[in-house]
């Protein structure tokens, strides 16, 4: 598992003409009897040289799956890094709230223009609480070049203060 996805993150960078950086496998079994079922998993974290961290995984159920969980948690590192992207598709649901309570304008750049249900459902619910203090989100294309292409996601947040908390 964890070699199918060192081959393909390794076969795409290369095609990408990306430099392959090290690349550290750190294997763990569960002990028989603390695991139950026969399922196993990959978890794959990148730490990019801006200081973004990306995140794949993958799962397997013993059954013959048309990609391996390796090639699956690969691909999904690769997509936010081939496309410049400051987040996975797992952050990103999590970035709305703090975008739509900031003050000023939040971007970040995703990898993609369909957007996870989880961030798509973020989005409504902020925008529901929050639309009447100007919130609305929106997804555009990148204007940076390159081969591929990228979103970005922004909004004007609300600047929402606690004025609860006591000021020193």
């Amino acid at each position: 598992m964890a070699s199918d996805a060192k081959t393909a993150l390794t076969n795409k960078l290369i095609k990408s003409n990306i430099r392959v950086p090290p690349i550290t496998i750190d294997a763990y079994r569960e002990d028989r009897a603390m695991a139950v079922g026969n399922g196993s998993g990959i978890n794959i974290v990148c730490n990019t040289s801006t200081g973004c961290v990306l995140g794949g995984s993958g799962l397997g159920s013993g059954r013959h799956e048309a990609s391996s969980p390796g090639e699956t948690a690969a691909i999904e590192i690769l997509k936010p890094l081939l496309t410049g992207a400051c987040v996975d598709e797992h952050t990103q649901d999590q970035m709305i709230i703090l975008m739509a309570l900031a003050k000023g304008i939040s971007k970040i750049k995703v990898a993609d223009r369909k957007l996870t249900c989880h961030t798509e459902t973020a989005m409504q619910i902020a925008e529901m609480m929050l639309g009447k203090r100007g919130l609305a989100f929106n997804l555009s294309e990148s204007a940076e070049g390159g081969d591929t292409l990228s979103y970005v996601l922004e909004c004007k947040g609300c600047g929402l203060i606690n004025e609860n908390v006591i000021k020193q």
